[in-house]
This record gives C-alpha cells, sequence and structure tokens, in this order.
C-alpha cells in the first residue's frame, strides 16, 4: 500500500490485519521511534541499517524525509511461509513498491490518493503524531510525493476528507484485494 503521509495507511493496514487476516512484515527505519509505532516496526541507527542492507536482509528500501526505510526479506518469507495468513501487506513509498513489483511480479500495490492535498495537510497538522517541522517537511514534499505515486503501477483509491466515508473506502481495498 503507498500514499502520502496522513492519508489513513497505517489505519487500513491496522484494519487488513485486524479484520482480514492479513499480516504485516518487519519493518527497519532510521526515523525516532513515535509512540504509535507498531510492533513491527524497528527504529534503529544509521550504521545498523546500512548492514541490513549491505547483508541482503532487505527487500526493498528507500529514503524519505532523510530517513532509510526497508522492509525485512526474512520477516516476509516467514509471513508467506505460514498457511494462516491469508496475505501480507507492506506500508511502501512508490519507489520501494516498484522494488517490491519487480523482485515479486504477483504483488499488488494499491495507491491511496486524498481528493484534494489541502485536506490531507489539515490530517496532517490535526492528527498530532508529529511535530511541527516533520509535518512542515511532509507537506512541502507532498507535491513530489504524488507525481512519484502517479508514476507507480498500482491500483487507485481516492480517500474523502468525509469521515463516513473511511468504512467506503475500507470496502473498496477489500473488494480489490479479492479480486486477485
Amino acid at each position: 500500500m503507498i500514499g502520502p503521509p496522513g492519508v489513513g495507511k497505517t489505519s487500513y493496514v491496522r484494519r487488513l490485519v485486524a479484520e482480514c487476516g492479513f499480516r504485516t512484515c518487519d519493518v527497519y527505519s532510521t526515523r525516532p521511534a513515535r509512540h504509535d509505532d507498531a510492533p513491527n516496526v524497528h527504529c534503529v541507527t544509521p550504521s545498523v541499517f546500512d548492514a541490513l542492507h549491505v547483508a541482503g536482509a532487505l527487500l526493498e528500501v528507500d529514503q524519505y524525509n532523510h530517513h532509510w526505510y526497508g522492509t525485512s526479506q526474512a520477516s516476509l518469507d516467514e509471513l508467506l511461509d505460514r498457511p494462516e495468513v491469508y496475505g501480507v501487506v507492506m506500508d511502501l513509498t512508490p519507489a520501494g513498491a516498484c522494488q517490491v513489483v519487480s523482485l515479486l511480479p504477483e504483488a499488488m500495490v494499491i495507491a491511496l490518493v486524498p481528493i484534494e492535498l489541502e485536506w490531507l495537510e489539515r490530517r496532517m497538522r490535526q492528527r498530532g503524531t508529529d511535530g511541527v517541522g516533520v509535518v512542515a517537511e511532509r507537506v512541502a514534499n507532498l507535491h513530489v510525493y504524488m507525481c512519484d505515486l502517479r508514476q507507480t503501477p498500482c491500483t487507485t483509491v481516492t480517500c474523502l476528507e468525509c469521515p463516513t466515508t473511511w468504512q467506503k473506502t475500507f470496502e473498496q481495498i477489500i473488494t480489490i484485494v479479492q479480486q486477485e
């Protein structure tokens, strides 16, 4: 799953895990830990991240807002071997999604796209998960991120501002997943 910060990726990923039998891979990042990080998110030093990357332990890697992110290959392999796992969902950047698809052509990429960037900017400022400087940097990078997203082969789901549409968006995601 790809989409700009604040569009709801984390919430939808958590619902796919809780309600549909999906699991998430371990993710490594050089960013500071956040209070809402899931147990599969491991914030590490740049030297630890580099060692993982050089050792080939990461399926994909990408840099976003000065921090590196990568998905654990071993974690993915372990999840794919478990019959009770319906599917594996990853929260990726557009470049990370392209890396995954090049290695796993059967992978499906769903892009969550805000109906308008102004809504997304308001949401990022109001949700309170990041400091003012981080939000300002994310807002400044939105147009570049959206350009990268539009160039990524994916199925797009438009996210609306109205809270009553969150369920409809989730249902669209489920429909797309079930079609594959």
